[in-house]
């Protein structure tokens, strides 16, 4: 059955729903089918919170700088570092209009969602995960199964940043494979640089990727200012729909 696109009224619960999971103890898929000639919104969001949290994050595509896609997205984050057994929930909810919005940007007629459940195991750094994708339309959920690697790097600045990698070697859609570097480079103690880029290995068609670099300034205790670089290798395969653009926005810590 299709489901139908969520709107405001949708959009506030699930960011009053997913902030009060971030506080108590649990809170961009690529290769997801497309669906209504539109390739799911992909976005994945860094984990660099130490302890459990909810962010609420809003983007704005300006047609000021690379970007004419002229759309809004409101993405939620929540995690619960903490559980029993050793494991941790990660995950966010983007709430999307459609490009070239126009007075409707601000509209949510689209979704992306994503959970991931991790556990360390063995070796320092190392881990496994479980993650759930899910998007509007027909047929776009999903689970990945794979392992992490997780390493500190010193920088130049003085300051110690991340790198993590991923292997997603099984998929219940059965489209393919997912490999994923994230990082997290504090450039001080205002300014980072954070992104990632997956590569997702299709078994029936062409390799994708999915870029996103983002650049974080801090102006306040809760608050960021957010530059991102967006480039979807889905959508830019879609001749009817941009998979570029350049996004501005801001970031509340809750």
């Amino acid at each position: 059955m299709r489901r139908e696109p969520p709107r405001h009224s949708l959009a506030v619960a699930c960011a009053l729903l997913l902030g009060s999971l971030g506080q108590g103890a649990t809170a961009r898929a690529a290769g997801a089918p497309v669906a209504d000639g539109k390739a799911p919104p992909e976005r994945r969001h860094l984990d660099q919170r130490p302890s459990g949290s909810s962010t609420l994050t809003y983007y704005l595509d300006s047609r000021d700088y690379l970007d004419s896609r002229d759309y809004g997205t409101l993405n939620v984050l929540t995690s619960a570092p903490d559980l029993p057994l050793g494991l941790n929930v990660w995950g966010f909810v983007d709430l999307h209009a459609d490009q070239d919005g126009g007075s409707r940007r601000f509209d949510t007629t689209r979704y992306f969602t994503e959970y991931r459940l991790r556990r360390a195991v063995g070796l320092s750094g190392l881990g496994v995960e479980l993650e759930y994708n899910g998007a509007n339309g027909p047929d776009n959920d999903m689970l990945r199964a794979g392992i992490t690697y997780k390493r500190s790097v010193p920088l130049l600045s003085g300051n110690r940043g991340w790198v993590q990698v991923r292997a997603h070697v099984y998929e219940t859609d059965g489209s393919g494979q997912q490999v994923s570097v994230l990082y997290s480079l504090p450039v001080s103690a205002r300014v980072s640089i954070s992104g990632f880029a997956d590569l997702n290995v299709n078994a029936d068609g062409a390799n994708r990727w999915v870029v996103e670099p983002q650049l974080n300034v801090r102006v306040a205790r809760v608050l960021d200012l957010v530059l991102e670089l967006r480039y979807n290798g889905y959508e830019d395969a879609n001749p009817t729909i941009d998979g570029v653009g350049i996004a501005i926005g801001g970031k509340i810590r809750l």
